[in-house]
């Protein structure tokens, strides 16, 4: 296999392997566990809380404007009722 073509090194996967050939053994991850107070103050939860947020009031204000959207397109309003009902 031509690694080079890849843009791959090969040399990493020397690494990988002991000197017998055998893969080296996995490492753990080491996890960190948080109170909730600890949490509030991580930005990886805000960033979390803003991606949630910023998903649920575009999807709320799509919800509550597509039969107003629908019916000023000329479409029915029952379809645009059948529409909502389908989604969920």
């Amino acid at each position: 296999m031509d690694f080079e073509s890849y843009a791959l090194d090969p040399d990493v996967y020397d690494e990988m392997l002991q000197p017998d050939g055998a893969p080296r053994p996995l490492v753990q991850a080491q996890r960190q566990s948080f109170t909730a107070g600890q949490a509030i103050h991580t930005p990886a939860l805000w960033a979390i809380v803003l991606a949630v947020f910023a998903i649920s009031a575009v999807m709320t204000g799509v919800g509550f404007h597509q039969l107003a959207y629908y019916v000023e397109r000329g479409i029915d309003a029952s379809y645009s009722i059948l529409d909502e009902t389908e989604a969920f």
